[in-house]
């Protein structure tokens, strides 16, 4: 069967052909057909010829090129979903995005964008990364985007958000850490009735939070033997490691210089210290002097390899909630066990003034017993506890999406009374009503 065929007075293209033409688009790197994703690398500008594909495409990958402007007629590519353009040369967002209706997941991380246009996006995006820029305001139509659940901004200009934003009521995930805020942001935003995971260390008005902390024991770099890498995150590098004059083995924790998709690793250390010690949280053995390149380090107590993580991380189509593989399943023992210690942990920190911010499955190490490590504090910010119980109740909020998680994947035949009980403590935790949340230590107690 030939590539090309004559029908109805029409040029048909097979397939074939058309991954083969498309092949030849400028700066092409790749397409998958399953998922349609188009991948461009290099690019300078942006190739007219993709628009020719607009069928053909719904996620465009045109990260880490030297763009800095797209093509009027951009609108064209009507199947669009996701679009990274992140790591270019873009100083606004291209106005142009609005025409994409089907638009739904937007990347412009570390670009050099100091402009954000009214009306600029559609209204279908429900997750947006600016991550690292140079913004110092967001237009009121920000309001506009009533589908909007995540929102990446740590990293920019930004001393306020407008007013208008009170109307992205189904917003569940921000990001504000690393910017110009003098005070903490209005009280609209503790009252969204979805928002979950939320982070604003790293501001001026941030530095007035800081508690007193007891000093932690030095350990010299040179006393430790490095081992294999066990964990990375944006902000951390975890290896196993042995201090030498006693044996033990430990875990050692190397933050990253920069910014973090969350904000700066510097903060991420100031709240795993600021955490203090409690038998869900990893202890803390000391802090690590005369590191390599001076950074910071952190020597944790090594948890062992009976813990395993609990979830993984959103996906595109979940954007805000976990995911776990088909075949997982929990028992009801299991489960109570999971939440019983990440709400004790909830409690602890809160009471130290410290939001998580990222409380999440995948965030927790359990043991096939269920109990369980709460981790990752690279979204974690101190806050003053006497100004009231918002920034506990967001937390509680992201418990309750938790509790869902596992309580959606408990063991057929789990008593039905039980579940219930607990379905009803998680309603109670994602009420759409910010003050009428429970507390960690009512959770603590009604867990008992």
């Amino acid at each position: 069967m030939s590539a090309m065929e004559e029908a109805g007075g029409k040029t048909l293209v097979t397939p074939g052909a058309k991954y083969e033409q498309m092949g030849k688009i400028p700066f092409f790197a790749g397409y998958d057909p399953e998922s349609k994703k188009l991948t461009l690398r290099g690019a300078t500008h942006f190739p007219p010829e993709v628009l020719d594909f607009a069928d053909s495409i719904e996620i465009l990958d045109a990260s880490n090129c030297g763009l800095s402007a797209l093509p009027q007629d951009f609108g064209r590519l009507r199947n669009l979903k996701v679009a990274f353009f992140s790591n270019n040369l873009f100083e606004e967002i291209p106005e142009v995005l609005s025409q994409c209706s089907n638009l739904s997941m937007l990347a412009f991380k570390s670009c050099k964008i100091a402009r954000f246009p009214e009306n600029a996006l559609p209204p279908s995006i429900r997750w947006l990364m600016l991550t690292d820029n140079l913004l110092t305001e967001l237009p009121a139509s920000i309001g506009a985007l009533t589908h909007l659940q995540k929102l990446a901004l740590a990293g920019n200009r930004l001393s306020s958000l407008p007013d208008e934003m009170a109307a992205c009521r189904e917003l569940e995930l921000l990001r504000i850490s690393a910017n110009n805020f003098t005070s903490p942001p209005p009280d609209w935003l503790f009252s969204l009735p979805r928002l979950a995971w939320y982070g604003d260390a790293g501001n001026p008005f941030s530095a007035k939070s800081a508690v007193e902390q007891t000093p932690l024991s030095e350990i010299s770099w040179n006393e430790i033997a490095l081992g294999r890498m066990i964990n990375e995150s944006p902000s951390t590098t975890v290896y196993e490691a042995t201090v030498t004059a006693t044996d033990e083995r430990v875990a050692v924790k190397i933050f990253k210089t920069g910014l973090a998709s969350d904000g700066y690793p510097a903060d991420d250390m100031h709240a795993s210290i600021a955490a203090g010690e409690h038998e869900n949280l990893i202890r803390i053995i000391g802090q690590l002097t005369q590191t390599p390149d001076d950074k910071h380090g952190l020597v944790l107590s090594l948890v062992p390899s009976t813990y395993t993580k609990l979830g993984l991380p959103p996906n595109f189509d979940t954007c805000t909630r976990d995911t776990f593989p088909e075949s997982v399943s929990f028992s009801l023992p299991y489960v109570r066990n999971v939440l019983r210690g990440v709400a004790s942990a909830g409690r602890h920190l809160h009471g130290h003034g410290l939001a998580h911010g990222d409380l999440y499955a995948h965030n927790t190490l359990s043991n096939a017993e269920g109990h369980s490590l709460l981790g990752d504090f690279g979204a974690a910010s101190l806050y003053d506890p006497s100004s009231g119980k918002a920034r506990e109740r967001l937390d509680v909020r992201a418990f309750g999406c938790l509790m869902d998680d596992l309580l959606s994947r408990c063991e057929k035949g789990s008593p039905t009374e039980d579940i219930a009980k607990l379905r009803s403590l998680q309603d109670a935790c994602m009420n759409a009503s910010v003050s009428e949340r429970p507390l960690f230590s009512e959770i603590c107690e009604a867990l008992k």
